[in-house]
């Protein structure tokens, strides 16, 4: 019986000895994939700055004469535009995006954002 019990023992120790192994690799190869994914969204950045794009998030409110959907430039100021012409699939609050834009000369339709013509915007992962 005690020969039954050390050879359980001993199989019980190799099989948690071999997923141990298997998760490290595993957390090693996260980590890894982690470093590479930072590394190609700083490249990403650089290009997109580079293109002339900019750095925002949507920005929803539901206050009365407030703007619908804004987008909050991603920079010190965190100056808010009200694009005019903001595709619906981006009309999602806290979205981060990537975009170009003009200035218009136009009355402004709410108090907070300036009004603006975008003139291209791509999601943005971080």
């Amino acid at each position: 019986m005690t020969f039954a019990k050390a050879i359980f023992a001993a199989t019980t120790i190799i099989l948690f000895s071999c997923c141990g192994t298997q998760k490290t690799s595993e957390q090693s190869s996260t980590m890894n994939q982690d470093i590479v994914e930072a590394s190609n969204s700083k490249e990403v950045a650089t290009k997109m700055m580079e293109a002339g794009m900019m750095r925002g998030t949507i920005v929803a409110s539901e206050v009365e004469n407030d703007c619908p959907f804004t987008i909050r430039i991603a920079d010190k100021t965190g100056t808010l535009l009200d694009p005019i012409n903001l595709d619906p699939s981006f009309h999602v609050s806290g979205m981060k995006v990537w975009f170009s834009f003009r200035p218009l000369r136009m009355m402004n339709r709410c108090d907070k954002a300036n009004p603006v013509e975008l003139s291209d915007i791509q999601t943005r992962i971080e």
